[in-house]
């Protein structure tokens, strides 16, 4: 398989000068040949084939939607959400998965209409000559949520927390996401390739977060927290998320190409 690239970014010329080589593409400057590049050129474009036996990736792709259903950000009809006048609490209790190892994934929620999501891909490959990638992509749209809650004389308190040492020397891919209130999202990602021998490598990740035309009205009390010790002398990739209110957006995303 002939992998065919072309390439315009600043940084593919930064990689070839730190691994301290020459590099040349598409008829342009060879050995013995000298070139000067100015500085108001935007970038510089790479040209050229590369031969690989095979391909492997990992991909994870995440998308939350709440509030409007128009066709554009905020175009379509308001969403009122009316929160009853209590405690909304959602915590992962002391100790929780204290010690533990591999993939965990870990989701509470307290309220109305919160999305959480957690994604993991992995690819593995023992073949030579190996085109791998890893790509993570997020996308999270909050809009025309009108939330409110409480009486004159009364009021809404959400609550999300993390307990004390949990996930205490914990080790792995660790996810976790706590919400109360209404409308949060909420995701944590990996896509991981590992190859022995990788010809060609990409590790992209991309998140796009919106939000637009939400409101809150009423008497909210908020609070969010992580407790003492928690994660303490965890390892491996971690991502928490903690939210309380209403239309918070928060993701956490790792892409990694692994090899020896």
């Amino acid at each position: 398989m002939t992998t065919h690239f072309r390439y315009t970014v600043v940084a593919a010329a930064a990689a070839a000068l730190f691994a301290g080589g020459s590099a040349w593409a598409g008829g342009g400057d060879g050995p013995g040949r000298h070139h000067h590049h100015h500085h108001e050129h935007s970038g510089i474009i790479v040209k050229g084939l590369i031969t690989v036996n095979a391909k492997a990736g990992a991909a994870t792709s995440n998308v939350q939607t709440i509030g409007t259903s128009g066709p554009m950000l905020g175009t379509g009809s308001p969403q009122t959400i009316t929160l009853p006048s209590q405690n909304m609490t959602a915590t992962i209790g002391n100790n929780a998965a204290a010690g533990g190892s591999g993939n965990i994934g870990l989701n509470s929620a307290a309220g109305v209409q919160n999305a959480q999501a957690n994604d993991t891909s992995i690819a593995r490959i023992a073949a030579q000559n190996v085109f791998g990638t890893a790509t993570v992509s997020n996308l999270q749209t909050v809009s025309g949520v009108s939330a409110s809650g409480g009486f004159p004389f009364s009021g809404v308190t959400t609550n999300a927390s993390l307990g004390d040492s949990a996930l205490k020397g914990a080790s792995g891919n660790l996810s976790v996401n706590i919400a109360a209130g209404s409308s949060n999202a909420q995701s944590n990602a990996m896509a991981i390739t590992q190859s022995a021998n990788p010809t060609l490598a990409m590790a992209t990740a991309t998140s796009v977060q919106q939000a637009s035309g939400n409101s809150e009205s009423g008497n909210f009390t908020n609070t969010a927290s992580i407790g003492g010790n928690a994660l303490m002398n965890a390892s491996g990739n971690v991502g928490v998320n903690v939210a309380s209110g209403v239309a918070n957006l928060q993701h956490n995303g790792l892409s990694m190409i692994v090899a020896p």
